[in-house]
């Protein structure tokens, strides 16, 4: 019996792969109907799942439906870690700057919440930043990366690209 009712309720392990394959195919839609599909066969919430559909959110461009997957997150009682927010963020930097404000928050909210940034988690804000033509903003998310040990070339380059899309004067502060 435990056995037949385990076969109508796939587990996690059947649908992460599925909610890749709509990551690389940016299918975010069916991925937001597989978490449906997932939370109603087994009326409980997985971070891994949810994880997933914000991966094919972001491999999508869909930043609001990646970051409305992020705040139903507390309404599921699950935490996000760094690699949901990173997924979140880096969502953020396939639009077309207006975002910028809401990726600098979910920074500062990662911040206040102790959960430890990396290099994705910056360079995805300085990128969305400077999307937003806010390059001075960009510069201090840079610092901040710097102060926290957390810089690699890609963080540079964000901050570079930050300034030239700004100001060549902000070139001078790196």
């Amino acid at each position: 019996m435990a056995q037949e009712r385990s076969l109508r309720q796939p587990s996690s392990i059947v649908y992460v792969p599925l909610l890749g394959r709509c990551a690389k195919q940016t299918q975010w839609s069916f991925g937001l109907q597989l978490l449906r599909d997932f939370r109603a066969r087994r009326g409980k919430d997985d971070l891994f799942i949810c994880g997933s559909s914000i991966h094919a959110c972001e491999k999508s461009g869909q930043w609001p439906q990646a970051l409305a997957l992020l705040q139903q997150l507390d309404c599921w009682t699950l935490e996000g870690n760094v690699v949901v927010h990173g997924s979140v963020l880096s969502a953020a930097t396939h639009g077309q700057g207006s975002e910028w404000a809401s990726a600098t928050a979910l920074l500062c909210a990662l911040q206040d919440q102790e959960i430890q940034s990396n290099v994705i988690i910056y360079s995805s804000s300085i990128t969305a930043t400077s999307l937003g033509q806010k390059w001075q903003e960009a510069l201090q998310i840079f610092y901040s990366a710097r102060a926290a040990g957390a810089v690699n070339l890609i963080v540079y380059n964000a901050a570079i690209s930050a300034c030239e899309r700004g100001s060549e004067t902000g070139l001078e502060s790196l």
